[in-house]
């Protein structure tokens, strides 16, 4: 991990937002973007990537390390599910059966060595997989009875599962059977379950009088089972959660205000942040947030040096929750999760798609 932070430190990309046009309109179904990289899935089962690929990390050969525009990642055309992490990308296909590319030196393709895959291989021989995740170095999958697994990095005990070390193959977390999805950013981790109830473990940090409070979550904790959570997205010291009444809450640091209020330093707790009661999807980037409300429009707030915002007054910092631009026809947004080392931040570029086939 920290021989491709040395190379990262080197690249200089442009980061930007990409807004997918009326030539790809109702073609694109889901995006995720990874630390410097993007995968796409459309309707039609077929995989695609653009961006850094040194690791491997975008299922093609990494002697070409950048890809400038739109490759075709296989010529299989059943894809069904993706996730990206830091260096690595997991997928899903319709036959229930896991897959993975890219780094491995910490486990986090679920294969056992730290060989990096410059193609999709397949993980293990399950076929009834049907949710998939990835942290920056680490990687959740659920199954078709909602069995929640993790493999990968584990120095804050973001696998879950009541320990800190590494593992490189898929591990039951616990024996609950009623997982719905969860959200890794980089060492934070949410989940829901089909009741609704918001659960966290992995990274924690309070700040009280003294200063700040670190501590580890060794093993999913509930966070509130009263209230009907609808959706989660963590960055990278900070989250959010959605609440099915359309409010919105966060958690964590808002140095770089990726909380999106002036009035908090830390949230201790998930917080309320604006009195809107119509938000529909939230996607917390490294250290900047979007969301979308009921009437399409996008709201973005955080870190904005590269422009990830997509806001054009391009201003270091955007404070409060502001509007991209005066359409409402986004559909959904991928933020970069990234992560930090001594001098660089990675996961500064964001992904949307729209629907503007008016037809």
């Amino acid at each position: 991990m920290k021989t491709q932070q040395r190379k990262m430190k080197k690249l200089l990309l442009l980061l930007c937002i990409f807004l997918f046009s009326n030539t790809y309109s109702q073609q694109w179904e889901k995006i995720k973007t990874g630390s410097e990289f993007t995968i796409a899935l459309k309707s039609d089962g077929s995989l695609w990537g653009w961006g850094f690929n040194a690791s491997g990390q975008l299922g093609m050969p990494a002697t070409n390390q950048i890809y400038s525009s739109l490759i075709k990642i296989s010529e299989d055309m059943d894809w069904k599910e993706i996730a990206t992490g830091g260096f690595h990308s997991l997928a899903i296909k319709n036959n229930g059966t896991l897959w993975g590319a890219g780094l491995n030196g910490n486990g986090q393709l679920g294969i056992e060595g730290k060989i990096q895959y410059e193609e999709f291989v397949q993980i293990g021989n399950d076929t009834d997989w049907v949710y998939v995740e990835a942290g920056f170095v680490s990687s959740y999958a659920i199954k078709r009875d909602g069995s929640l697994w993790a493999w990968g990095y584990n120095t804050n005990a973001q696998l879950g599962l009541g320990h800190l070390q590494d593992v490189a193959q898929p591990t039951r977390v616990g024996s609950d059977n009623d997982w719905e999805r969860l959200s890794c950013g980089g060492l934070i981790v949410l989940g829901l379950k089909k009741d609704k109830s918001l659960w966290q473990w992995g990274f924690y940090f309070t700040l009280d009088s003294s200063g700040y409070v670190f501590d580890n979550i060794l093993s999913p904790s509930c966070i509130d089972s009263n209230d009907k959570w609808l959706m989660i997205s963590a960055g990278m010291e900070h989250a959010f959660a959605l609440k099915e009444d359309g409010t919105l809450w966060a958690y964590g640091d808002n140095v770089n205000f990726a909380l999106g209020d002036t009035s908090i330093v830390v949230a201790n707790e998930f917080t309320q942040i604006t009195q809107n009661k119509d938000w529909k999807h939230v996607e917390a980037g490294s250290i900047y947030t979007f969301a979308l409300n009921n009437q399409g429009e996008l709201f973005a707030w955080g870190i904005n040096m590269y422009g990830q915002l997509g806001i054009v007054e391009k201003n270091d910092y955007v404070e409060i929750p502001t509007k991209v631009s005066n359409e409402t026809e986004w559909l959904s947004i991928s933020a970069a999760k990234g992560g930090i080392s001594d001098i660089y931040i990675f996961g500064m570029h964001s992904v949307a798609i729209k629907n503007d086939d008016k037809n």
